[in-house]
Protein backbone atom coordinates (compact mmCIF):
# COMPACT_ATOMS: atom_id res chain seq x y z
CA UNK A 1 0.00 0.00 0.00
CA UNK A 2 1.42 3.37 -0.96
CA UNK A 3 2.19 5.97 1.67
CA UNK A 4 2.25 9.73 1.38
CA UNK A 5 5.47 11.67 0.98
CA UNK A 6 5.48 15.00 2.72
CA UNK A 7 6.09 18.14 0.84
CA UNK A 8 3.69 20.31 2.70
CA UNK A 9 4.42 22.90 0.06
CA UNK A 10 1.38 21.45 -1.64
CA UNK A 11 -0.56 23.66 0.73
CA UNK A 12 0.88 26.66 -1.02
CA UNK A 13 1.13 25.47 -4.59
CA UNK A 14 -2.10 23.50 -4.88
CA UNK A 15 -4.59 25.17 -2.52
CA UNK A 16 -7.69 23.64 -4.14
CA UNK A 17 -6.30 20.13 -3.68
CA UNK A 18 -5.38 20.83 -0.10
CA UNK A 19 -8.86 22.19 0.63
CA UNK A 20 -10.18 18.68 -0.05
CA UNK A 21 -7.71 17.24 2.48
CA UNK A 22 -9.13 17.67 5.95
CA UNK A 23 -6.94 15.91 8.53
CA UNK A 24 -8.84 14.92 11.67
CA UNK A 25 -5.92 15.63 13.98
CA UNK A 26 -2.41 17.00 14.16
CA UNK A 27 -0.21 16.24 11.14
CA UNK A 28 3.15 14.63 11.89
CA UNK A 29 5.93 15.41 9.42
CA UNK A 30 8.73 12.86 9.68
CA UNK A 31 12.21 14.29 9.08
CA UNK A 32 14.87 11.58 8.95
CA UNK A 33 17.62 13.90 10.19
CA UNK A 34 18.31 15.60 13.50
CA UNK A 35 17.03 19.04 14.47
CA UNK A 36 19.22 21.82 13.09
CA UNK A 37 20.30 19.92 9.98
CA UNK A 38 19.79 21.41 6.53
CA UNK A 39 16.88 19.07 5.77
CA UNK A 40 15.26 19.83 9.13
CA UNK A 41 15.56 23.58 8.61
CA UNK A 42 13.94 23.31 5.18
CA UNK A 43 11.10 21.22 6.58
CA UNK A 44 10.41 23.69 9.40
CA UNK A 45 10.37 26.69 7.08
CA UNK A 46 8.00 24.91 4.75
CA UNK A 47 5.77 23.76 7.61
CA UNK A 48 5.52 27.32 8.89
CA UNK A 49 4.12 28.48 5.55
CA UNK A 50 1.90 25.43 5.12
CA UNK A 51 0.38 26.01 8.55
CA UNK A 52 -1.49 28.99 7.06
CA UNK A 53 -3.50 26.63 4.86
CA UNK A 54 -3.92 23.49 7.01
CA UNK A 55 -6.51 23.66 9.81
CA UNK A 56 -4.53 21.40 12.15
CA UNK A 57 -1.17 21.67 13.90
CA UNK A 58 1.86 20.54 11.89
CA UNK A 59 4.42 18.76 14.08
CA UNK A 60 7.98 18.07 12.93
CA UNK A 61 9.09 14.65 14.16
CA UNK A 62 12.85 14.14 13.94
CA UNK A 63 13.85 10.48 13.59
CA UNK A 64 17.56 10.60 12.69
CA UNK A 65 19.90 7.67 12.21
CA UNK A 66 21.17 5.11 9.70
CA UNK A 67 21.55 7.78 7.00
CA UNK A 68 17.80 8.32 6.90
CA UNK A 69 16.61 4.72 7.05
CA UNK A 70 15.07 5.00 10.52
CA UNK A 71 12.81 7.93 9.67
CA UNK A 72 11.82 6.77 6.21
CA UNK A 73 11.10 3.23 7.38
CA UNK A 74 8.74 4.74 9.97
CA UNK A 75 7.15 6.80 7.20
CA UNK A 76 6.36 3.88 4.90
CA UNK A 77 5.01 1.87 7.84
CA UNK A 78 2.58 4.62 8.84
CA UNK A 79 -1.12 4.49 8.00
CA UNK A 80 -1.85 6.20 4.64
CA UNK A 81 -4.43 8.49 6.24
CA UNK A 82 -2.78 11.87 5.73
CA UNK A 83 -1.94 12.24 9.42
CA UNK A 84 1.69 11.20 8.92
CA UNK A 85 3.66 12.56 5.99
CA UNK A 86 7.38 12.94 5.39
CA UNK A 87 9.95 15.45 4.23
CA UNK A 88 12.33 13.51 2.00
CA UNK A 89 15.86 14.19 0.86
CA UNK A 90 15.24 12.71 -2.58
CA UNK A 91 18.80 11.77 -3.67
CA UNK A 92 19.46 9.91 -0.43
CA UNK A 93 16.04 8.25 -0.30
CA UNK A 94 16.30 6.86 -3.84
CA UNK A 95 19.87 5.68 -3.26
CA UNK A 96 18.88 3.82 -0.10
CA UNK A 97 15.73 2.40 -1.72
CA UNK A 98 17.83 0.91 -4.54
CA UNK A 99 20.05 -1.06 -2.16
CA UNK A 100 19.59 -4.78 -1.76
CA UNK A 101 17.44 -5.59 1.27
CA UNK A 102 16.27 -1.99 1.72
CA UNK A 103 13.31 -1.66 4.15
CA UNK A 104 11.43 0.52 1.66
CA UNK A 105 11.18 1.21 -2.07
CA UNK A 106 10.26 4.20 -4.19
CA UNK A 107 6.86 2.58 -4.72
CA UNK A 108 6.10 2.89 -1.00
CA UNK A 109 5.56 6.64 -1.24
CA UNK A 110 3.50 9.07 -3.29
CA UNK A 111 5.27 12.40 -3.96
CA UNK A 112 3.05 15.44 -3.42
CA UNK A 113 5.34 18.30 -4.42
CA UNK A 114 8.97 19.29 -4.90
CA UNK A 115 10.30 21.79 -2.38
CA UNK A 116 13.45 22.85 -4.19
CA UNK A 117 16.11 21.99 -6.72
CA UNK A 118 19.58 22.91 -5.56
CA UNK A 119 23.08 22.60 -6.99
CA UNK A 120 25.95 20.95 -5.15
CA UNK A 121 29.37 22.50 -4.52
CA UNK A 122 32.91 21.43 -3.76
CA UNK A 123 34.31 23.32 -0.76
CA UNK A 124 37.48 23.55 1.32
CA UNK A 125 38.47 25.58 4.39
CA UNK A 126 39.14 29.24 3.70
CA UNK A 127 42.82 28.75 4.59
CA UNK A 128 43.19 25.57 2.54
CA UNK A 129 46.23 25.37 0.27
CA UNK A 130 43.90 24.46 -2.59
CA UNK A 131 42.69 27.61 -4.34
CA UNK A 132 41.08 25.98 -7.40
CA UNK A 133 39.32 22.73 -8.25
CA UNK A 134 42.26 21.85 -10.49
CA UNK A 135 44.65 22.13 -7.55
CA UNK A 136 42.43 19.94 -5.38
CA UNK A 137 42.12 17.25 -8.05
CA UNK A 138 45.88 17.31 -8.65
CA UNK A 139 46.50 16.87 -4.91
CA UNK A 140 44.10 13.92 -4.67
CA UNK A 141 45.89 12.19 -7.52
CA UNK A 142 49.33 12.92 -6.11
CA UNK A 143 48.67 12.07 -2.45
CA UNK A 144 45.83 9.58 -2.82
CA UNK A 145 44.75 9.92 0.82
CA UNK A 146 42.75 13.14 1.02
CA UNK A 147 39.62 12.96 3.16
CA UNK A 148 36.16 14.33 2.46
CA UNK A 149 33.32 14.66 4.96
CA UNK A 150 29.86 13.51 3.86
CA UNK A 151 26.34 13.64 5.30
CA UNK A 152 26.23 9.85 5.54
CA UNK A 153 27.19 6.76 3.58
CA UNK A 154 25.56 6.90 0.13
CA UNK A 155 23.70 10.08 1.12
CA UNK A 156 23.29 13.01 -1.28
CA UNK A 157 26.61 14.74 -0.57
CA UNK A 158 28.47 11.44 -0.59
CA UNK A 159 26.97 10.78 -4.03
CA UNK A 160 28.26 14.17 -5.20
CA UNK A 161 31.77 13.41 -3.94
CA UNK A 162 31.69 10.02 -5.65
CA UNK A 163 30.58 11.65 -8.90
CA UNK A 164 33.44 14.14 -8.70
CA UNK A 165 36.01 11.43 -7.91
CA UNK A 166 34.86 9.12 -10.69
CA UNK A 167 34.67 11.90 -13.27
CA UNK A 168 38.06 13.37 -12.35
CA UNK A 169 39.69 9.96 -11.90
CA UNK A 170 40.96 10.16 -8.33
CA UNK A 171 40.62 8.22 -5.07
CA UNK A 172 39.84 9.69 -1.66
CA UNK A 173 38.54 8.63 1.77
CA UNK A 174 34.90 9.45 2.53
CA UNK A 175 34.17 10.15 6.22
CA UNK A 176 30.43 9.95 7.02
CA UNK A 177 28.89 12.27 9.61
CA UNK A 178 25.38 12.52 11.03
CA UNK A 179 24.19 15.20 8.63
CA UNK A 180 25.22 18.27 6.66
CA UNK A 181 25.75 20.45 9.75
CA UNK A 182 28.21 17.95 11.25
CA UNK A 183 29.79 17.38 7.86
CA UNK A 184 30.54 21.09 7.44
CA UNK A 185 31.71 21.41 11.04
CA UNK A 186 34.26 18.68 10.37
CA UNK A 187 35.61 20.67 7.43
CA UNK A 188 35.67 23.93 9.41
CA UNK A 189 37.62 22.20 12.20
CA UNK A 190 40.16 20.80 9.76
CA UNK A 191 39.24 17.13 10.23
CA UNK A 192 38.96 16.63 6.46
CA UNK A 193 40.44 18.18 3.33
CA UNK A 194 37.29 18.96 1.35
CA UNK A 195 33.59 18.31 1.13
CA UNK A 196 30.64 18.38 -1.23
CA UNK A 197 27.46 20.09 -0.02
CA UNK A 198 24.61 22.30 -1.30
CA UNK A 199 24.76 25.98 -2.21
CA UNK A 200 22.44 27.06 0.61
CA UNK A 201 24.43 25.06 3.17
CA UNK A 202 27.65 26.97 2.52
CA UNK A 203 26.35 30.37 1.36
CA UNK A 204 26.84 32.13 4.72
CA UNK A 205 30.16 30.40 5.36
CA UNK A 206 31.82 31.78 2.21
CA UNK A 207 30.82 35.42 2.72
CA UNK A 208 32.02 38.30 4.87
CA UNK A 209 35.42 39.65 5.83
CA UNK A 210 36.46 36.34 7.40
CA UNK A 211 34.81 33.50 5.48
CA UNK A 212 35.24 30.03 6.96
CA UNK A 213 35.01 28.12 3.69
CA UNK A 214 36.02 28.52 0.07
CA UNK A 215 33.92 27.08 -2.76
CA UNK A 216 36.06 25.69 -5.57
CA UNK A 217 33.33 24.53 -7.94
CA UNK A 218 29.58 24.18 -8.39
CA UNK A 219 27.82 21.21 -10.01
CA UNK A 220 25.98 23.29 -12.60
CA UNK A 221 26.12 24.75 -16.08
CA UNK A 222 25.77 28.34 -14.86
CA UNK A 223 27.10 30.38 -11.98
CA UNK A 224 25.13 30.82 -8.78
CA UNK A 225 24.62 34.41 -7.55
CA UNK A 226 25.20 33.23 -3.96
CA UNK A 227 28.78 32.22 -4.76
CA UNK A 228 31.95 34.16 -5.65
CA UNK A 229 32.42 34.91 -9.35
CA UNK A 230 35.62 32.89 -9.49
CA UNK A 231 33.86 29.63 -8.67
CA UNK A 232 34.45 27.00 -11.37
CA UNK A 233 31.61 25.11 -13.06
CA UNK A 234 31.45 21.32 -13.06
CA UNK A 235 29.46 19.94 -15.97
CA UNK A 236 29.66 16.21 -15.30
Amino acid sequence: MKKVLAAVAVAMTLPMTVMAWEPTGDVNVIVAYKAGSGTDTGARLLATEAQKYIPKTIIIQNLPGADGKIGWTKLVQSKPDGQTIGFINLPTFTTLAAQSGAPFSINDIVPIANHLTEAGVVAVKADSPYKTIEELVAATKEKGNLKASTNGNKASNHTAAQLLAKSAGFKYKAIPYGGTADQLLALRQGEVDFTCAKVADVAKLVKGDKPELRVLAVFNTKRDPELPNGTALLVL
